[in-house]
């Protein structure tokens, strides 16, 4: 299991580079849908942070608690309220 996020997400940095250039729609149709994910409809951006962040954890997947600890901190930052 990784403990340095920051190194982590590094790391995976070259093979997205890769997979951009590889697989170009394929990587905007991922991320078009992780945009749409994230739209603030019946649950706020926050609160869906919050859940991914809890299943991650709760499944104890590296990668995407990783993710998520980047995305709650940004949105933790962004906001005046607390948790």
């Amino acid at each position: 299991m990784h403990n340095n996020w920051p190194e982590l997400a590094a790391g995976l940095s070259p093979a997205l580079k890769e997979l951009r250039a590889g697989a170009p729609e394929v990587m905007k149709g991922f991320s078009a849908l992780a945009r749409a994910a994230l739209e603030a409809k019946a649950l706020d951006v926050k609160t869906k942070e919050l859940i991914a962040l809890a299943i991650a954890v709760a499944i104890r997947m590296a990668s995407s608690t990783g993710s998520c600890f980047s995305r709650v901190s940004r949105a933790r930052s962004d906001s005046p309220s607390t948790y």
